[in-house]
């Protein structure tokens, strides 16, 4: 499962039209520092849980 990736430091989702939500179990992903979500048009919100991410710097 996706939400198992908790070594993922850097996760590409742009360009996904279609994407309308992101995982809420996102928090796992402990050493991600990068989140690409450029022209996902369709994203409605960010999960709240995205900010406890302790390494998280940057979102496109």
């Amino acid at each position: 499962s996706i939400g198992n990736l908790n070594s993922l430091v850097k996760l590409n989702l742009g360009d996904c039209q279609s994407l309308e939500a992101l995982l809420k179990s996102i928090d796992n992903f402990n050493s991600l520092v990068d989140l690409d979500l450029f022209r996902c048009r369709s994203l409605k919100a960010l999960p709240e849980s995205i900010g406890n991410l302790n390494s998280f710097v940057q979102l496109r």
